[in-house]
């Protein structure tokens, strides 16, 4: 099952698992006391927190609610008149939301790890490559996928026009400090200004996959992957722009 599929299961099983476990236990509620339906609920919340934060947050939704609705007198009703049980729904409320944000960030991190242990592996590996004489033809597959490496989370699309609604990766044109060096790309993703010979051809615009909230990524290989794309639409340009070798003067000089 993809991520994607994961986390949209989870956001509606995980409600309807906590609604069936507040049910459940109202017949029995006397004899197991509404600590225990308060523990189950809770890690009937923490289970769905750890997938993904929409499940958390509509888990802690609904095993508040069926708490509150089931468990606390007036039964049947959404008072609640033990202040123990306003913490219990307190408590299940919040536990979703702190339990995923912790995940959250253990899984950034994780991934942040990853990304530049990719990259100094990547960085390793071309500096053996070109400590001789070899084919750009050899070389240049390893620079490309050294980048994708490092992008492995990204997309990026062309976007034609002069002007975009987004934040802009400049070029600092290698004068950036160690801190400027790598930049957060945004869950909205960023553009980059795609420019030849003086004129705007457009924006590339890379955002992080569906799932990420945001990626950590080092500046020059984004501009490395958009001066790529700038030299495949120049190069694309440069031949509907060119007369073709089957047209004859008189076609040439019409033009």
């Amino acid at each position: 099952m993809s991520t994607t599929r994961l986390t949209r299961s989870a956001a509606l099983i995980g409600p309807l698992v906590a609604i069936v476990v507040g049910t459940a236990t109202a017949s029995v509620r006397d004899e197991v006391g509404s600590t225990i339906v308060g523990v189950a609920l809770a890690t009937t919340v923490t289970v769905a927190a750890l997938i993904s934060r929409a499940a958390a947050m509509t888990t802690a939704f609904a095993a508040a609610i069926t708490f509150n609705f089931f468990h606390t007198e007036p039964y049947h009703s959404l008072r609640i008149h033990d202040p123990g049980d306003v913490v219990i729904v307190a408590l299940l409320l919040g536990l979703g939301v702190a339990i995923s944000d912790v995940t959250g960030w253990i899984r950034r991190r994780e991934r942040f790890v990853r990304q530049h242990a990719i990259a100094d592996d990547a960085a390793r590996q071309v500096l053996a490559l070109l400590e001789v004489d070899r084919p750009i033809t050899d070389v240049w597959p390893t620079l490309a996928s050294s980048l994708l490496d490092e992008l492995s989370f990204a997309t990026c699309r062309y976007v034609g026009g002069t002007d975009i609604e987004m934040s802009i990766v400049a070029d600092s044109q290698g004068r950036e400090t160690e801190a400027q060096a790598t930049f957060v790309l945004p869950a909205a993703g960023a553009a980059v200004p795609i420019r030849s010979a003086g004129r705007s051809l457009g924006f590339l615009v890379i955002t992080p996959l569906h799932g990420h909230t945001a990626l950590t990524v080092r500046r020059s290989v984004v501009l490395a992957l958009a001066a790529t794309v700038t030299s495949a639409i120049t190069a694309a340009l440069a031949l509907t722009e060119q007369p073709t070798a089957l047209e004859g003067p008189t076609q040439r000089s019409a033009r």
